[in-house]
């Protein structure tokens, strides 16, 4: 039976570098902006909430969102949310661009 040592890299010379090949990393892609998001809770005349009402009392909004109800302050898919009686799900318009449909492009 044959055995085969192989000196540790402390038991290598100096000058006799490892034949591994040496691969560069990659660099990572950037990381999308992230979204800074906020709730609006609907609550009914007494400030408590509805359960017999059929919408959904919780409207997503984008932080920057200047107003919650003008469908202007929103996105053409926000739009029709808002138009349908739904959340406008953050299509909220920041400087005219929906932040959110620009990260879905």
């Amino acid at each position: 039976m044959t055995t085969t040592t192989f000196p540790s890299d402390a038991e290598r010379p100096v000058e006799q570098a490892a034949d591994l090949p040496v691969a560069e990393p990659s660099p990572l892609p950037p990381l999308p902006p992230r979204l800074r998001w906020r709730v609006v809770v609907r609550t009914g005349e007494k400030g408590k909430i509805d359960p017999s009402r059929p919408s959904r009392p919780l409207a997503w909004h984008l932080v920057s969102c200047t107003d919650n109800d003008s469908p202007v302050a929103h996105c053409p898919v926000g739009q029709r949310l808002l138009e349908s009686g739904d959340d406008p799900d953050g299509h909220c318009l920041l400087d005219g661009v929906c932040p959110r449909c620009d990260l879905q492009k």
